[in-house]
């Protein structure tokens, strides 16, 4: 056998290998993540935009609360586009899928798949991004608290 053939024969089998391997990948994260693993894929709080690679465990339809219910998503949302929008925003080239399977900024309920484990991060990430003033950042604890423990109280306007 020549040298390109055999060149040829190790890309085939490099691309059907790696082809198998998206398809495991994308079966597995289909399937829900346990806490420990979300955990352990969190990002380090420094950085509030990088991909993040597991899928949220409950859809909206699984969710208490039905997702247009939060009147601080909006609120919220105006916080986190200029902070977040550059993975978190679908309509912009630098979004990163992982990113965009937690939350999309550019989708009308953008906070749907959002699983209640991952809101500690998202505030962990918002309280220590200094770039935020202190007023948005109530507005996503304020957020999270109606999203995550049904407690709406106030009003955003």
């Amino acid at each position: 056998m020549s040298d390109a053939t055999m060149t040829i024969r190790f890309l085939i089998c490099l691309v059907i290998t790696l082809a198998g391997a998206a398809c495991a990948t994308s079966t597995q994260e289909a399937e829900a993540p346990s806490s420990e693993a979300q955990t352990a894929s969190d990002p380090p709080a420094a950085e509030p935009c990088e991909e993040q690679a597991v899928m949220p465990e409950t859809q909206a339809e699984e969710s208490e609360m039905p997702a247009a219910a939060n009147p601080w998503a909006e609120p919220a949302r105006e916080v986190l586009l200029p902070h977040c929008g550059k993975c978190h925003n679908g309509t912009l080239p630098t979004s990163l899928p992982g990113a965009r399977a937690v939350y999309d900024l550019s989708e009308a309920i953008w906070y749907a798949r959002i699983a209640p484990q991952q809101y500690d991060g998202m505030l962990q990430r918002v309280r220590s991004h200094s770039a935020i003033p202190e007023d948005d950042k109530s507005a996503i604890e304020n957020f999270v608290r109606c999203a995550r423990d049904n407690d709406c109280a106030g009003s955003p306007n």
